[in-house]
């Protein structure tokens, strides 16, 4: 009996299937979409993240030493330069003499401390400083992986000497 229904037994028509392909299909883009949307959103905000750290390495570093300097490569009022030099004395009995630099070398930040060269920051697009009377002005620009571009600027009071 090739060819003939068994009582009682249905097939499936193929609409049926194109039917079920097609919700299948919709509902897998829409979720394939929005795990996209998610992942693509993860990797901008870690991009963020990471640039706004490289800034605040740079930043923090610079504070540090710019605080304690007493003589800089700054000319008071002078347009912004693209390497830092500073230098001062510990206020320790017999104090000892430093002196800094930071500098681009491609896209990192080095810091030279006492003749030791040490990477402060990564994907530093720009960096410039200044000075007006007592105060150093620092301007960082990092560029992220998507293309992203972060600038922060900064005031630094350097410490009164005597």
């Amino acid at each position: 009996m090739k060819g003939q229904r068994v009582k009682g037994q249905r097939g499936i028509a193929l609409v049926e299937v194109l039917v079920a392909v097609a919700l299948i299909g919709t509902v897998l883009s829409l979720v394939g979409n929005s795990l996209f949307q998610s992942w693509h959103h993860t990797q901008k905000t870690n991009d963020t993240i990471l640039t706004e750290g490289n800034i605040r390495s740079a930043a923090r570093w610079v504070f540090q030493d710019a605080q304690m300097s007493e003589s800089t490569n700054l000319v008071d009022g002078a347009a912004p330069v693209s390497t830092l030099s500073l230098g001062w004395t510990d206020r320790t009995q017999g104090g000892t003499a430093h002196a800094s630099t930071f500098q681009l070398q491609g896209s990192n930040l080095i810091r030279t401390f006492d003749g030791q060269s040490l990477t402060v920051a990564q994907h530093v697009a720009s960096a410039q400083f200044w000075q007006t009377g007592r105060t150093i002005y620092v301007s960082f620009q990092a560029q992220g992986r998507g293309g992203m571009s972060v600038s922060r600027s900064y005031q630094i009071r350097q410490r009164t000497t005597g």
